[in-house]
């Protein structure tokens, strides 16, 4: 049963009014959060799989200039593991380099080794070993 609004009740109706308003707004306010942090999340989801997708993308290119250099026949360093801060000297700049660990890379004229590349692939590695 609906009652009028008169004196004797105005101020619980109000009253009552207000406390349903306010929960509204709450309600609203607190939704509105969770709806903003889950896009948040879900934008912060797509970029970690936009960067694992690149840096998937970014190996496979690297393994296959790997393995392309193991293939066309790179100069074998059999004494250590290609790291940056490996030297080399006697062989010309740009002459492709290789370990027995699947690792690449280029000489420059000071013997340091940029444009490393790593593959994987034990096949392309022990290929190229036993030519030697």
């Amino acid at each position: 049963m609906i009652k009028k609004v008169n004196g004797d009740n105005f101020f619980q109706v109000a009253g009552g009014l207000v406390l349903v308003a306010v929960g509204c707004i709450i309600t609203a306010t607190s939704l509105n959060a969770d709806v903003q942090a889950q896009q948040r999340h879900a934008s912060q989801v797509k970029q970690l799989q936009i960067s694992q997708e690149r840096e998937a993308q970014l190996a496979e290119l690297e393994r296959g200039k790997a393995n392309e250099r193991y293939q066309k026949g790179c100069v074998l360093i059999k004494s250590d593991q290609i790291t940056p801060e490996l030297r080399v000297s006697g062989l010309r700049v740009n002459t492709p380099v290789c370990d027995l660990y699947g690792n690449t890379a280029l000489p420059q004229a000071d013997g340091a080794l940029t444009d490393i590349a790593r593959t994987p692939d034990q096949n392309v590695i022990q290929q190229r070993i036993s030519r030697n």
